[in-house]
């Protein structure tokens, strides 16, 4: 059976991809620190899929070490989803401890980089191996307090890249969910009048519950692309919301 591993998956959008893999019969294995949430997410009775999940701080080796063997024992690893992430430090660049910034890295960039080569061996004998990065807009732009966040993200918008050029046989994709209602988008609009100028401020207040993506439309776009994308979107950036997407 084709499997899944999906980290950050207790909830947002992580959850949703979860469920919406399910539904189209593929297995999961959700990777998260709550484990009342992945009991619950396990326990929904959705499409065909099975769902097993393992408990731990995905920066931690035995983590990665007992999802992989997971994946791997009862079924093909074809699909590895990067959902997780923190948005903190969120502060300006003259106070933030570098401490701050290395978790964010350990978290955003470094355990990720484990996850990979952790799943590579499986993904390369995979019929068709996918890799999915969730990033964020905040990699190209500058949003104040957003140092660590930012940069992280596009620190691994390259590794994605590089990772298309050094394993053609493995898909990777790089996919920005753009705003989305999550508990990280309101952590994120509860810290920003302390790191930002009013001028931008004002862009990110204005935005209302329909302004934002819901987690559900984004998860369908992730999992078509989990699925589906062809090898020449391999190493590329991709909106969740562009129209290819939809014939996939």
């Amino acid at each position: 059976m084709k499997t899944a591993i999906v980290t950050g998956a207790s909830r947002g959008i992580g959850a949703a991809v979860c469920r919406n893999l399910r539904t189209k019969g593929i297995r999961v294995i959700g990777v998260a620190r709550s484990e009342d949430a992945l009991r619950k997410l396990c326990m929904e009775k959705i499409g065909s899929g099975p769902m097993e999940y393992v408990v731990g701080d995905i920066t931690d080796p035995k983590t990665v070490e007992t999802a992989v063997a997971l994946a791997t024992k009862d079924g093909n690893l074809e699909m590895l989803i990067l959902n997780a992430a923190i948005l903190t430090p969120m502060s300006k660049i003259d106070v933030t401890k570098i401490e701050e910034f290395q978790r964010a890295y350990d978290v955003n960039v470094f355990c990720n980089l484990v996850w990979i080569q952790a799943a590579l061996p499986a993904l390369r004998a995979a019929t068709k191996g996918t890799i999915v990065y969730v990033t964020s807009g905040a990699s190209d732009i500058g949003v104040g307090g957003l140092a660590a966040y930012g940069s992280s993200k596009a620190a691994m918008n390259s590794v994605m890249r590089v990772l298309a050029e050094e394993e053609p046989e493995v898909i990777s994709l790089t996919v920005n969910p753009g705003p989305t209602g999550t508990k990280m988008w309101n952590e994120f609009l509860d810290l920003a009048p302390t790191t930002m100028d009013a001028a931008q401020m004002s862009q990110y207040a204005k935005m209302g519950k329909d302004d934002v993506n819901k987690p559900e439309d984004v998860a369908e776009s992730f999992v078509r692309l989990a699925l589906s994308a062809p090898k020449t979107k391999s190493g590329s950036i991709i909106a969740w919301d562009e129209s290819w997407i939809q014939s996939l």
